[in-house]
């Protein structure tokens, strides 16, 4: 993968070099272009810091040009935290996304929100390349009061390993949202989720936000759990709901994938496969209509290793 001159976006002139482009704060910010946006140290850590006091500011952190092939996949990582709300294209905390075909003068823009966070979050965004791509981003916080923190940035091409979401709870519940959950300490001392009903009735769930996906490219949802729960099914008990998405955010299909009984810690894993246009998922882990609990520990999403054993997802 290499950096070339950017063209879109009134960006910058990149250093031709071979690696895969991470800034963060200490390193290099060679090919990088920092718009209002302050290296500070926050409880002894560095980040990038960028903020607004009004509804008319702009700052933006811009990434180098990169090249890539027909057939892969761009991987856009970000570890930010922010109380930024009401975000969306051109507004708010979002990464606005240049796709420059080698035989179109024009960019194709693509958006994607940061949503809130309770702690330290990371988002993936997943941008697959059908045609030879240069690709370049710029991090932006615009036209909102309110401040956003960067520990590091990143743009390279999608390997098992860079793409893999992992969501747990060390430093609070990160860009998940959940009605009727409460983060609570094992007595080994490590952090999870309890999802919680009081009664045959009701919902408790966690959730992410919409996120990106490669098309048809199969997936494995992983989740470290346990629940007082058995006997679950689609919409009954502890279970899982996916939802897929074109490109233009209407739906494409959904599935239930079921929780077993576990009473200590257990790993579960659900093999995923999109449906055909689908571009992007987003999932709730859910505790419903049985009285009991349903505790999460980690959640983990990545491309599907070769003849894995997974369950399949049932297809509502």
């Amino acid at each position: 993968m290499k950096l070339i001159t950017c063209l879109v976006a009134g960006l910058f002139i990149a250093s031709p070099v071979w690696a895969d482009n991470v800034l963060k704060p200490g390193g290099s910010t060679d090919g990088w272009n920092l718009d209002k946006a302050e290296s500070v140290t926050d409880s002894g850590i560095g980040i990038f810091r960028m903020k607004s006091s009004d509804n008319k500011g702009f700052a933006a952190i811009s990434s180098p040009a990169v090249e890539f092939a027909q057939g892969t996949t761009a991987c856009i990582s970000i570890t930010y935290r922010t109380a930024v709300a009401d975000s969306g294209p051109d507004r708010g905390t979002w990464v606005a996304v240049f796709c420059k075909d080698q035989n179109n003068p024009d960019a194709v823009l693509k958006s994607y929100i940061l949503p809130p966070t309770d702690g330290w979050a990371t988002e993936k965004i997943l941008v697959p390349v059908t045609a030879p791509l240069t690709i370049n981003f710029q991090l932006r916080l615009q036209e909102r009061p309110g401040l956003i923190d960067v520990k590091e940035v990143s743009i390279a091409e999608a390997t098992p390993e860079n793409s893999a979401r992992i969501w747990n709870f060390e430093s609070g519940k990160g860009s998940l949202k959940s009605e009727n959950g409460a983060i609570k300490t094992s007595p080994e001392g490590f952090k999870y989720l309890e999802l919680e009903l009081k009664a045959d009735s009701g919902m408790a769930m966690l959730m992410p936000a919409m996120f990106s996906v490669q098309p048809g490219k199969p997936l494995e949802l992983s989740v470290i759990y346990q629940t007082s729960i058995e006997g679950s099914a689609p919409h009954v008990g502890a279970w899982i709901y996916v939802s897929w998405y074109n490109a233009k955010g209407a739906p494409a299909g959904n599935s239930a994938l079921i929780f077993g009984l576990a009473e200590t810690w257990q790993t579960q894993a659900f093999s995923l496969i999109p449906p055909e246009k689908a571009e992007s998922v987003s999932f709730q882990v859910r505790l419903q209509q049985r009285k009991g609990t349903l505790d999460v520990r980690e959640i983990r999403l990545a491309p599907a290793k070769p003849a894995a054993a997974t369950d399949s997802a049932k297809t509502n």
